[in-house]
């Protein structure tokens, strides 16, 4: 009968340790689970009479329901499992208590790391895989292969985390027992995790576990349209990835794109693209967005901020599955599942005739509303010490923690994650000062101006805006008000003499 080695996650000692007994036990299963996890994988191997192990050998902490931990331990005792458990911490006592008895326990608490444990008690060594086990500041002493070990283990770590993928952790950690080259699958991983590595969902709410049951029945009809709503920053596009990931379509392409980024004369061609000669300065044909994602997804960001013109054209595509680029009679027929969000109120755009109500009804088959972060601050908590950890290797404290849940966090998670990422740089763990600074910096931009209550000089106010927003462009300005670039003008000149 086989072995099996049930490792962590998270910190990469736990899977240097896998793979160090791998090198003792090469034909041993891997898996990784989390604490909350290893209680409902032993009960899970104590009911599986078909796949019955000489071995479990355990690299993980203990949680869960001690009187449940037990029985399964039990079980597995009287299938002829010997189940071995590993640390350089003692067992805790409740564990101990229950199902001591069933366990072979393995403490050497004067070892540094797991690893080391692993390395003397099997007496197997490896200087190049046992390297990897260094603090973050030393990890710049690591060659290539290393760091690309290192790179495959996070992002499979990843592929587990976001999209339940149970193979790719334990492929990882035989390629690092075994030193042997990357797969074009593992290459893949990894490239992925560069791209997407810093978009987990992260948090427990109620909102966040509803967010996630919805990503994986939706995700499974890739086909379906789906409108995503939140304010800036609470994490649109990272929803919009997970569900193309867990998508029949997740090995082809993902597209972003911001409708608000491009000029409305530019936006057309940026979607459709374009043929050599279309326009003054098409040198060359140039696919548009919707080719670029062709049999994959394409990911409407800010759909809200659409003309109504470029509206029409993206419905045509929505009802046909093809369109033309600029400059061209030939049609393409693409295949590809639109994923759009807003900060706008669609319902409000549509009565109020600023948001075709087909397209509407095309784009919104399956709703999903993001509350902003200070409506869940619980989430809050979680998301940032998951977003310090994999900054510092650390967890946060008790104050950290306390300080970032005095501050509403306006900005939602872009905000956490830039204040975070700026204490991470500066080196300093006292948030209390930095907090107060990054509100002081940011209370000027947050100081709205009065709206009037004259409707012209709201009018002349609200042109300014835009003006400022198409980069004083007036007659992108112009055109996006529906009004002549002579009355932008006299609005804005006027605005300026007040």
């Amino acid at each position: 009968m086989k072995k099996l080695v049930i490792t962590g996650w998270g910190h990469i000692v736990y899977s240097v340790s896998a793979a160090l007994v791998l090198k003792k036990y090469p034909d041993a299963d891997v898996e990784g689970v989390s604490k909350r996890r290893l209680m409902i994988r032993l009960a899970e191997l104590a009911e599986n009479k078909e796949r019955v192990y000489s071995e479990i050998i355990l690299g993980v902490g203990w949680r869960g329901d001690q009187d449940e931990i037990a029985s399964a331990l039990k079980k597995l005792k009287s299938m002829k499992t010997k189940v071995r458990w590993l640390s350089i911490m003692p067992i805790p006592d409740w564990v101990q208590e229950s199902a001591g008895k069933y366990l072979d326990v393995v403490v050497y608490e004067g070892k540094e790391s797991l690893g080391a444990l692993v390395s003397d008690y099997f007496k197997v060594s490896d200087r190049e895989i046992g390297a990897l086990d260094v603090p973050d500041e030393k990890r710049t002493s690591l060659n290539a292969r290393q760091r690309e070990w290192y790179l495959l283990i996070q992002a499979a770590q990843h592929s587990y985390r976001n999209y339940q993928a149970l193979d790719d952790y334990p492929e990882a950690v035989r390629t690092l027992a075994s030193k042997s080259p990357l797969s074009e699958k593992q290459k893949k991983l990894i490239n992925h995790f560069k791209l997407y590595g810093h978009r987990d969902l992260t948090g427990k709410s109620d909102e966040m576990l509803r967010i996630r049951n919805i990503i994986d029945r939706v995700s499974l009809k890739d086909n379906v349209r789906v409108m995503i709503y939140g304010k800036s920053g609470t994490g649109k596009e990272t929803v919009a990835i997970h569900l193309h990931h867990k998508s029949p379509r997740s090995g082809e392409p993902f597209i972003a794109f911001n409708c608000a980024s491009t000029s409305i004369n530019l936006l057309e061609s940026q979607l459709f693209g374009y043929k050599k000669g279309a326009f003054t300065g098409a040198i060359h044909d140039k696919d548009g967005v919707f080719k670029k994602a062709d049999g994959g997804t394409l990911f409407l960001d800010e759909v809200g901020e659409l003309s109504l013109e470029i509206q029409a054209n993206i419905l045509r595509v929505l009802q046909e599955g093809r369109f033309s680029p600029l400059g061209s009679g030939d049609e393409i027929k693409v295949d590809v599942r639109i994923i759009a969000a807003t900060n706008r109120d669609l319902p409000r755009m549509v009565k109020d005739g600023t948001f075709r109500e087909d397209l509407f009804f095309r784009l919104n088959v399956v709703p999903i509303y993001i509350p902003a972060l200070c409506d869940r601050m619980e989430d809050m908590e979680v998301i940032a010490d998951h977003c310090w950890f994999g900054m510092q290797r650390e967890h946060l404290s008790v104050q950290q923690r306390e300080t970032l849940s005095s501050y509403d966090w306006p900005g939602n998670i872009r905000e956490l994650y830039n204040f975070l990422e700026y204490a991470s740089v500066m080196g300093e763990p006292d948030f209390g000062h930095l907090l107060v600074e990054h509100r002081l910096r940011l209370e000027p931009a947050r100081k709205e101006k009065v709206v009037p209550d004259n409707l012209d000089k709201m009018i002349k106010m609200h042109a300014q805006r835009v003006f400022e927003k198409y980069e004083s462009n007036v007659t992108h300005t112009a055109e996006a008000m529906g009004i002549t670039r002579n009355t932008l003008k006299k609005y804005l000149n006027e605005e300026a003499e007040e």
